[in-house]
């Protein structure tokens, strides 16, 4: 991405999610085997859960929250354009229904609207009002292999 490039798909790793292949500016996505960020989209940019959260084990719900203050912080730095999609894609069959049973508990002062795909919330945050949709890719895989799963991301997220 250039300087001045806004980050148009924004996706955040869950913890069981392998890592994509390191590319150094854009130079190995001519292969085709190589499975870099650039194979989302020249402005998308994917994020992973940093160790301190793997150490803490955040919950899902928690993950989600983490997720949606780096989204606020990348919007008010203006590095999102305004049609920004958000994603986390996770192995994790459960995910979604484990966020929306800990928010149903914990989650009172934001509105999370869940359906089969992904969850919206609206909140409040430094007297600022935030409306963000987030799409959860659930990979159903019969293999465990890093390749499979980031060929199937890339497939979930239009890519080529």
């Amino acid at each position: 991405m250039t300087a001045n490039a806004t980050i148009s798909k924004l996706v955040l790793f869950d913890a069981c999610m392998p890592k994509m292949d390191d590319c150094w500016r854009g130079v190995s996505c001519n292969d085709v085997e190589s499975l870099c960020v650039h194979k989302l989209g020249l402005e998308a940019e994917v994020i992973y859960t940093s160790p301190y959260i793997d150490f803490l084990r955040f919950s899902d719900f928690q993950v989600t929250l983490h997720f949606l203050h780096r989204i606020i912080s990348l919007k008010n730095n203006q590095k999102l354009s305004d049609e920004c999609l958000f994603f986390i894609a996770t192995k994790d069959q459960g995910f979604l229904k484990a966020v929306e049973n800990e928010w149903s508990k914990r989650g009172q002062n934001m509105t999370f609207l869940f359906d089969d795909h992904g969850v919206t919330a609206t909140f409040s945050f430094k007297k600022r009002k935030y409306h963000i949709r987030v799409e959860v890719i659930i990979l159903r895989s019969n293999s465990d292999k890093a390749r499979d799963i980031l060929r199937k991301v890339i497939n979930a997220l239009g890519a080529s």
